[in-house]
């Protein structure tokens, strides 16, 4: 009896390792879970607030662009002393400044828009140049561009320069191919310095690089 006794409290005292070996795992296992439940909830926390900050970057570029097409319908035909003459894209311009292309017209931003222009990376105050003969009709701040100049070149066309660090010329300045209208900067919430460049056609945006000769580097993605 005695040894009976001895085996049956052996096989309690096993059972009641097991036991507490199966508690201590189960508890391993629940906070486990909760872990993963945790880290779930954070990636879903942080995958809303980025959808919404992706939304409210996208509703801010729209309003941005809204507000510039409202300013060149506004701006459209008040050169009306440039002659058609001077309108350019009869022959390749040179680009405003030297650089390189981060983004190309049409080009997807993260956002989800096309790009209306193009972006070109350059050096901090290095001279920005008219394309082509004309008359400055716009120059100021605007959201989302920053310190802009808007060139009437007649014909139905314009020049859109943005993100300047300052600006050297005013409304009603006539302007000369290659002359000095801003320097570049990063203005307008650029992190880069940089030049925001759109050339317009009755009010719609056309690709720069088809007007422009080849002379900034190739894109390196925006």
């Amino acid at each position: 009896k005695i040894k009976a006794l001895a085996r049956l409290q052996k096989t309690l005292r096993e059972q009641e390792a097991a036991l507490l070996a199966l508690r201590k795992s189960q508890k391993r296992a629940l906070q486990s879970l909760e872990a993963q439940r945790k880290k779930r909830q954070k990636l879903l926390a942080g995958l809303s607030q980025e959808i919404r900050s992706q939304a409210q970057v996208l509703a801010r570029l729209k309003a941005d662009e809204r507000r510039l097409a409202t300013l060149l319908n506004r701006l459209q035909g008040t050169a009306k002393d440039v002659p058609a003459a001077a309108a350019p894209f009869q022959e390749r311009l040179c680009w405003p400044v030297s650089g390189k292309l981060a983004a190309r017209f049409g080009q997807v931003r993260r956002s989800g828009l096309p790009w209306q222009g193009v972006l070109i990376l350059a050096p901090e105050g290095q001279p920005v140049r008219a394309v082509a003969r004309g008359r400055i009709v716009f120059a100021d701040w605007l959201r989302g561009y920053g310190f802009l100049v808007i060139i009437d070149h007649g014909g139905n066309y314009m020049s859109l320069y943005g993100h300047n660090q300052r600006l050297v010329k005013k409304v009603g300045d006539f302007v000369e191919a290659g002359e000095v209208i801003a320097y570049v900067g990063k203005s307008g919430g650029r992190i880069r310095p940089g030049l925001y460049f759109e050339i317009r056609r009755r009010g719609k945006p056309v690709d720069p690089t088809r007007a422009c000769r080849i002379k900034v580097s190739s894109p390196s993605g925006p």
